[in-house]
């Protein structure tokens, strides 16, 4: 069981992504919704949101809501290979709003670092996360 309501809160939401309840590319419900369905408050589902899109689970879409992260295989599909020589890849391919959602989420982590010069070996953060994977 989850320590905080909004962790809580969260985990329910992750459930039904993993469970195929909410699939990808597909709205998740409102704040509104599941603060009525939780029988919690609407600060503790924006942090569970908050959370869910931190790890790259969600992503909002300004006055619309909360969606899915879309995946770039289909449901049983095994990865292909991408050929690299052509000059841009398959429109259906490429991730565009994954990526929206991670330079978002980068500019507002590291905003007073991205224009600054750092060490040549680059962000410790990046060197410690790489080197962990």
């Amino acid at each position: 069981m989850a320590s905080y309501k909004y962790e809580y809160a969260a985990s329910i939401i992750r459930d039904k992504i993993f469970d195929g309840t909410y699939k990808p590319g597909n709205k998740i419900p409102s704040i509104q919704e599941l603060t009525s369905k939780l029988s919690l408050n609407s600060d503790t589902i924006i942090r569970a949101y908050r959370l869910l899109e931190s790890e790259h689970m969600i992503y909002p879409v300004a006055k619309s809501g909360y969606y899915v992260v879309k995946s770039t295989l289909a449901e049983g599909e095994k990865p292909r290979l991408i050929d690299m020589v052509s000059t841009s890849p398959e429109y259906k391919i490429t991730p565009y709003e994954d990526y929206c959602h991670c330079m978002t989420q980068a500019i507002s982590l590291y905003e007073h670092k991205l224009f600054s010069y750092s060490q040549s070996q680059g962000m410790p953060e990046l060197i410690s996360v790489l080197s962990k994977h």
